[in-house]
């Protein structure tokens, strides 16, 4: 039986074969993953906070 994800993983190789032959590419993957890092902690930071908001602003059942 045939892969199915073949064609997809083909994709990847032209960008990262063009990415290998920059000489600076690893210092900016380097650089774009601590910047989503950051967002991503930033992320979850506001969800807990709204998550918080919501729970001390709602109303007691009666």
């Amino acid at each position: 039986m045939e892969n199915q994800n073949t064609g997809s993983n083909s994709l990847y190789f032209l960008p990262l074969l063009l990415l290998a032959t920059k000489p600076d590419v690893e210092y900016k993957l380097a650089h774009m993953s601590a910047v989503l890092k950051a967002l991503q902690e930033t992320a979850q930071v506001f969800r807990a906070g709204l998550q918080n908001f919501q729970a001390g602003t709602a109303r007691p059942p009666k």
